[in-house]
């Protein structure tokens, strides 16, 4: 699938993924361009599984990043239900900025997911609502 633009106000996606194009689709320009910083930055990440009870997974995700020439690996937290759909990350930016994170995304990633839930899309973001 190649990059889609829908109409003339809508950005590119950088990407073949579905969830780029979903989100492309569902969030104005400039919301988009905030998710989209996100989205790139799962790249410089690593998920790792730490624990399985059921099927609720704990994982931690590094980011890899160069500052001042100096690598610098940020590791947070992410919980995900595979049953429900449902993730937390302790960065909390979701909660805070109803933006998901690149933890949340790398998660995604990990686990095949090719559509955000959406209890993730903000209406308060989107150009779809009426």
């Amino acid at each position: 699938m190649l990059p889609a633009e829908n109409s003339a106000d809508s950005l590119h996606c950088v990407s073949s993924s579905l969830i780029e194009l979903q989100l492309q689709q569902e969030y104005t320009s400039h919301m988009f361009i905030d998710i989209q910083e996100q989205f790139l930055k799962k790249a410089d990440c690593i998920v790792k599984v730490i624990s399985k009870e059921g099927e609720m997974y704990s994982l931690l995700v590094d980011q890899q990043k160069l500052i001042s020439d100096k690598h610098v690996v940020d590791t947070y937290r992410v919980s995900f239900d595979s049953v429900v759909r449902e993730y937390h990350c302790e960065c909390n930016l979701f909660q805070s900025k109803a933006i998901l994170c690149c933890y949340m995304f790398s998660t995604f990633a990990y686990f095949e997911v090719n559509e955000v839930p959406s209890c993730y899309i903000s209406s308060r973001w989107s150009k779809n609502v009426r």
